[in-house]
């Protein structure tokens, strides 16, 4: 009985972080492009980099996207990071992919003295583009499955209805 305790616990441990990350990739996955689109609107009204990304770390709605963006202002308000720096911490340390990329496409707009607002704008259409058609994806896999499913039973009908039939003669 010890055995299987302790094999399920260490299990526990081993799994669990891996899982969790893959929670966090999935939502902010699934709510980086608002928070762009959001962070699109604050940089346009002219609000610095640093303070976008604590506007959008104090949003609840966003989500783990929200969530990274705190660790960024945290960097900054409270270790006294430079935005980049905070930028390519959290990059590191990111699950999410789009995240990573992104915040990596900031850190070089800044660094660079580029024009972050049409960085931010760019990226807020290409992750616009992107759900598009990962939703149209979905839908068509749906649609796929709902004919196939419609079709499967309309086929199990018939063979029932022959098989009732030929039992009556």
């Amino acid at each position: 009985r010890r055995v299987l305790f302790r094999s399920f616990t260490y299990l526990a441990f081993i799994l669990y972080p891996g899982l969790e990350a893959g929670n966090r990739r999935r939502n902010i996955d699934a709510t980086l492009p608002y928070a762009i689109n959001y962070i699109t609107s604050m940089s346009t009204a002219g609000i610095t980099p640093a303070e976008v990304f604590r506007l959008l770390g104090g949003n609840t709605i966003y989500g783990q996207s929200a969530v990274e963006a705190r660790y960024i202002a945290r960097e900054v308000d409270i270790f006294g990071r430079d935005l980049i720096d905070a930028l390519r911490l959290v990059s590191s340390s990111t699950p999410s992919r789009r995240m990573k990329e992104f915040l990596q496409g900031t850190m070089a707009s800044v660094a660079s003295g580029g024009n972050i607002t049409e960085y931010f704008r760019t990226k807020a259409e290409q992750y616009a583009l992107e759900n598009r058609q990962t939703q149209k994806m979905f839908l068509e896999t749906l649609a796929l499955v709902s004919e196939s499913y419609v079709t499967a039973m309309v086929a199990g009908d018939r063979k029932s209805t022959r098989l009732n039939s030929s039992h009556r003669r």
